[in-house]
Order: C-alpha cells, then sequence, then structure tokens
C-alpha cells in the first residue's frame, strides 16, 4: 500500500494536474479522464470526491463504500482507501486538503466532528439535483479563489467555502 505525504505526489500517482497549492488542491475530470487503474492508498490530506461509478469499487478500510445511489465521499488522513476498476458515469471533482492547512483555523477542529469522514459511514452521500447544484457552484466558487492570485485573504475564504460546502454535506447526510 502507498501512503502520500505530500498531495503533489498523490496528484502524479493518480494522473492529475500537479497542485497550485502544496497544501491545498481542486481538481476536476471527465467521465473518460476520471477512473482506470487500481491504487491502494493512506494519505496525510482529507480527500472530498464527487463520482457517480458506472463499475468498480472503492473500499474505505476493509469496507466497501457504496456508491449504487450516493456521489460525495470523504475520507479521513491516514485510512486506508481502494479503487478498483473505477469507470464514472459523469465527470468529477476532487478536494484534497492537508492537515497542515487547516492549522490555527476554526476548521482543524470543526472538521473532526463530521461523521462521514469516518470508516462507520461506508455510504456516499446522495444528493437530489437541486443540491448537486449547491455543491458544484460551492466547488466552483472555491477553484476561482484557488486559482486567483493570492493574497493575504485567500486561505481564510478558501477555509470559509470549504466549511460551507462541509456544512452543507451534513445537512445532507442528516436527512438522507
Amino acid at each position: 500500500m502507498n501512503h502520500f505525504d505530500k498531495i503533489s505526489s498523490f496528484s502524479s500517482a493518480i494522473g492529475i494536474k500537479a497542485p497550485e497549492h502544496p497544501l491545498f488542491s481542486i481538481s476536476f475530470g471527465t467521465k473518460e479522464e476520471c477512473g482506470g487503474d487500481d491504487i491502494e492508498f493512506s494519505a496525510n490530506f482529507y480527500i472530498i470526491s464527487f463520482q457517480k461509478l458506472e463499475s468498480g469499487n472503492i473500499f474505505y478500510g476493509k469496507t466497501k463504500y457504496d456508491h449504487d445511489r450516493g456521489k460525495l465521499s470523504f475520507t479521513r488522513p491516514r485510512k486506508s482507501v481502494t479503487f478498483k476498476n473505477i469507470k464514472l458515469k459523469e465527470d468529477c471533482f476532487l478536494i484534497l486538503i492537508h492537515e497542515d492547512f487547516l492549522s490555527g483555523s476554526d476548521l482543524y477542529h470543526e472538521i473532526k466532528r463530521y461523521g462521514y469522514f469516518d470508516y462507520e459511514i461506508n455510504e456516499a452521500l446522495h444528493v437530489s439535483p437541486a443540491e448537486e447544484e449547491i455543491i458544484w457552484n460551492l466547488v466552483f466558487t472555491m477553484n476561482k479563489e484557488y486559482c486567483n492570485n493570492t493574497d493575504d485573504y485567500s486561505k481564510t475564504i478558501l477555509l470559509s467555502q470549504l466549511s460551507t460546502l462541509l456544512k452543507y454535506s451534513q445537512r445532507f447526510y442528516k436527512r438522507q
């Protein structure tokens, strides 16, 4: 099993563009670009992914992650993840957040309270079309800031938008 300390190493291993920031990354892909090779790994960062599986399996720990109806999945640092024969039905996004990026922020403690990052949750979050639009709009807004020229407010704005995304995810999981 591979362990990734750096987002850039993980990005290279799965064949996506190198991150703009060493501790935070947002990437998008078409259904044709995503999926592919099998990989088993752990990492020192949180992973939020939006993907609708056509075929293949994702394991979080030793448990199969149920993507039958869901699209959003969340993994915590240092947890075992396995992708096997993944083929997607729709376009996807991937957000990678290194723990060090959260240091000193309220989100550093807040993110640990979201149960959907734990092994016990083995079902991808199902979102309605309206909820999916909310998620994509938040991620597109985050991406604009992520690709913007960095200034004194960049990190705070990204963390605020990420916090909003996680709160919406919590709301959607609670009603699932």
